[in-house]
């Protein structure tokens, strides 16, 4: 998430500093373009019967279906500690000497 960024750039060398935006922006606009070419194969492949969660197109109770579903459920829990990462840098921050870093 976008809570993700100050913490990038504080952790930046400040010499690197300067080139953060430009990578940053070059960065999300790969990934952009790497998701809408990914859900166009996805649509094209699946047809106009594509659902909205693409993982309900799998066969009921095949393996496939079942070993994409815990594998996603384990990227959504392993999301969280990076979700959590600023404000646990808040809390540390106030806890050593009442300073923020921001």
């Amino acid at each position: 998430g976008i809570g993700l960024v100050l913490p990038m750039y504080e952790g930046t060398h400040p010499k690197m500093r300067k080139e953060f935006k430009g990578t940053m922006s070059w960065t999300l606009a790969g990934l952009c373009s790497f998701f809408i070419l990914f859900a166009s194969v996805a649509y094209v492949s699946f047809g106009p019967t594509t659902r909205t969660v693409i993982l309900f197109n799998l066969h009921m109770g095949g393996l496939k279906r079942l070993t994409s579903q815990v594998l996603f459920c384990m990227a959504l829990i392993c999301t969280y500690p990076l979700m959590l990462h600023p404000v646990s840098k808040l809390i540390e921050d106030r806890l050593r000497g009442g300073k923020t870093s921001s």
